[in-house]
């Protein structure tokens, strides 16, 4: 019987949303349920430890890209020796001015952690209100979207700018256009996969839950 995989989900607490609280025990089922093994922790010292550690992955749900050197250095070096990354949602907020209103948008940007988006192969612009969009696969030949179909999720639809990445998922918005939704690229010898899903629970579940948990997979090198 092969071994669930093991990751490292590392979350915040700092915003109105995506608390991992609050969520957490939800995106431990979820990813349980795919096969993943999370332990969730709000330590950033755990990144620092990772290329000494028995994980395959580490998730991402933070929502800001404050880290220490070591810390910073860890997960860089956990994933270019091969292991895997898989950043959630707010994990492509790199820098982040919090709105005294939570319902405002967040607007303000500094200059985002280069290191840190070369490794998501992008970043979080802007977003509008939640609402439901189309999730258009646009890559049916990669082993995390092969034989899987187009669906639709209500989420908080964000604008991003892309590296050289390689687009699986991509969304028509009325206000923001043609967007992506899910990507992935080789980091070293290790990977890295990130989907914008994950604002609220439903995120984790259904449709948004199985490209999650394939790209988690992928991302640890059993897809």
């Amino acid at each position: 019987m092969t071994q669930n995989l093991q990751a490292l989900l590392l979350g915040g607490t700092a915003f109105p949303f995506h608390d991992i609280e609050e969520l957490g025990p939800h995106i431990e089922a979820a990813l349980a349920a795919e096969g993943i093994d999370a332990e969730t922790t709000t330590d950033r010292e755990e990144l620092a430890a990772l290329p000494d550690s028995e994980y395959d992955v580490c998730i991402d749900y933070t929502t800001d890209s404050e880290m220490t050197d070591a810390q910073l250095s860890g997960l860089l070096e956990f994933v270019e020796s091969g292991g895997g990354y898989a950043g959630v949602h707010g994990a492509a907020a790199l820098t982040t001015t919090v709105p005294e209103d939570p319902d405002d948008v967040v607007g303000e940007r500094e200059e985002p952690n280069p290191e840190l988006e070369a490794l998501i192969g992008g970043r979080f612009i802007q977003h509008p209100e939640p609402q439901a969009f189309d999730v258009r696969i646009v890559d049916s030949h990669h082993p995390i979207t092969i034989n899987r179909s187009d669906f639709q999720a209500y989420d908080e639809p964000y604008e991003v700018v892309t590296d050289d990445v390689r687009v699986l998922a991509r969304m028509d918005h009325p206000d923001l256009g043609d967007m992506p939704v899910a990507w992935v690229q080789s980091y070293g010898d290790g990977r890295s996969f990130y989907t914008a899903l994950g604002h609220f629970r439903s995120a984790f579940e259904g449709d948004s839950r199985a490209l999650l948990g394939a790209g988690v997979r992928w991302a640890g090198g059993r897809a």
